[in-house]
């Protein structure tokens, strides 16, 4: 894929990080950042090639990234204008419904492609300050870490004798913190007042659903490339209150495991984490947050046990196969096509799944789980044999990470709710698909001396004449 190199701006800018990785720009250390950086071209260059990477469908105003792509060049000097005077506003987030394969729906909350690599441009940014500060029990959203990185740390605590978790739940973090409590939490990266501006109208840009924008007043949206990094720093200080204490933890975004050798220790470590959450404004899930043995605990859909050498193990959680079970026997059931059609559709996701959940630990019981799933596709294509696609040494040979599964093996819900309506963003919105729209149109006529030049308003399959 071909990455576009921006002229400079206007300006003085700084050599900015291309992607998250801070070590592009350690020089940086103790200069806060300006707009300059966010529109330096190897930092929009970065963003552009990331936002194209990652595919993803139109925001509010219908421009797709096939569509932007000829023209992204033009479009990003002028958003680098609006950045550098402090002009620049997002569009409201479009709403999306998304079905989920094992049932109900999945919220998505869409910026526009512009707007997407405006966020993920300061993301870099941002990140290539905050990276070295954050902490190393932190792995969610951060270069060369993931979920398999918090839980090899979760099984090394538990076999240095820490046995004893207590699982924090968060009680709808993403749509609950405070938007104050983020700015704040930026303040020292936000001198620049432009990037303050930039982040606070970010925050509060709106979602628009049903023909109405709705204000957003609290929450990061999940569908925001700067809403991952904001998470890691609001959180920050629950990492560094929990350091200062000497406490070993794992944290993989809002899903927190604190081990204990002592399980009396449990009772005033809950007592800590509930009163530096009520300081961002957030609160234990009550229902959801468990203390226990470290096998009862459940962590990114796995749950751990002592292997037949005494070493502590992680293995797909009975909830996950569960749930799995569940999504791919409705998918080979009910999937439209041909049957080489549905097979290659449940081997698709079935290497995705099993690139997350397979251990050599556990291939007895995955191969077992596998077994129900072509039980279930035999059952619809009885006459037929299996594919190969779905064979247990193919799945395995090509498992891979995919879009189908979030990081704990299922679906991500997302569930926020707005209140009043935003009047004048909704006009804006309807006033730009409006314009967008294919059933309306101006055509002229120039008559070349033989008749009047006309204009022409087209609605629908109906012509008016303007004559003059």
């Amino acid at each position: 894929m071909s990455v576009i190199l921006l002229p400079d701006s206007p300006g003085p800018a700084h050599d900015s990080a291309e992607g998250n990785d801070p070590s592009s720009n350690a020089t940086h250390a103790g200069i806060r950042p300006c707009a300059e950086d966010l529109v330096s071209p190897t930092n929009a260059s970065a963003a552009w090639a990331r936002v194209r990477r990652n595919r993803g469908c139109a925001g509010v105003d219908g421009v797709t990234i096939a569509e932007l792509e000829p023209c992204f060049e033009q479009t990003w000097r002028a958003i680098s204008g609006t950045l550098l005077d402090g002009s620049y506003r997002p569009q409201p987030l479009l709403r999306a419904r998304i079905p989920k394969p094992a049932g109900g729906l999945r919220l998505l909350a869409i910026p526009a492609v512009t707007d997407r690599v405006v966020q993920q441009a300061a993301a870099q940014v941002f990140a290539t300050y905050w990276e070295p500060r954050f902490s190393s029990h932190s792995f969610a959203y951060r270069p060369r870490r993931g979920p398999h990185d918090a839980l090899a740390a979760l099984e090394n605590g538990a076999n240095r004798g820490a046995e004893w978790v207590l699982h924090l739940d968060i009680e709808n973090f993403f749509d609950s913190v405070p938007h104050a409590i983020a700015l704040s939490a930026l303040r020292n990266e936000l001198g620049d007042p432009r990037l303050a501006a930039l982040v606070s109208r970010t925050l509060r840009c709106g979602v628009f659903e049903n023909g109405l924008v709705r204000p957003t007043e609290i929450g990061l949206a999940q569908g925001s490339p700067l809403s991952p990094l904001l998470a890691n720093i609001v959180l920050h200080r629950l990492d560094a209150r929990l350091e200062s204490d000497g406490t070993q933890f794992v944290r993989y975004a809002d899903d927190c495991c604190v081990l204990l050798a002592d399980k009396k220790l449990a009772p005033g470590i809950k007592q800590l984490v509930t009163e530096c959450l009520a300081d961002l404004g957030l609160r234990l899930n009550e229902h959801k947050t468990a203390f226990g043995h470290f096998t009862c605990a459940r962590f990114l859909g796995f749950s751990f046990q002592r292997n037949s050498r005494g070493k502590v193990v992680r293995l797909a959680s009975p909830e996950s196969l569960a749930d799995a079970e569940a999504t791919f026997t409705r998918l080979v059931q009910s999937a439209g096509g041909s049957a080489d059609d549905v097979a290659a559709q449940a081997a698709e996701m079935l290497r995705s799944w099993l690139a997350y959940f397979y251990t050599s630990e556990d291939d007895a019981r995955l191969q077992a789980f596998w077994g129900k799933i072509l039980a279930a596709w035999q059952a619809r294509f009885p006459r037929l044999p299996i594919p190969d696609c779905m064979a247990w040494n193919t799945l395995l040979a090509g498992r891979a990470a995919g879009d189908h599964m979030d990081y704990s093996g299922k679906l991500r819900e997302d569930s926020p709710s707005f209140g009043s309506v935003d009047w004048s963003q909704t006009v804006q919105c309807l006033l730009l698909k409006l314009l967008r729209s294919r059933w309306w149109g101006v055509e002229y006529d120039l008559g070349l001396g033989q008749r009047p030049p006309a204009l022409r308003l087209r609605l629908g399959g109906h012509r008016i004449n303007l004559r003059f």
